[in-house]
């Protein structure tokens, strides 16, 4: 199963490199969403259903430079 989350997962870090291993710093609303959306997604480890998890974010650039 592939599960679609979001990078705000790690709430509002905008400066640090993130990577998958890297903790929550500051719990938010949507923090606490993609948590519970990724833990019900990995239940179905369960059912010997592999979880493949991608955490989707636009980036920001200024093209015009």
């Amino acid at each position: 199963m592939i599960n679609a989350s979001a990078m705000r997962y790690y709430g509002d870090e905008q400066k640090d490199m993130l990577i998958e291993s890297t903790p929550a710093r500051t719990p938010s609303f949507t923090h606490t969403l993609c948590a519970q959306w990724e833990a019900c997604a990995n239940q179905a480890t369960a059912y010997g259903v592999r979880v493949s998890t991608a955490r989707l974010a636009r980036i920001r650039t200024r093209w015009w430079l």
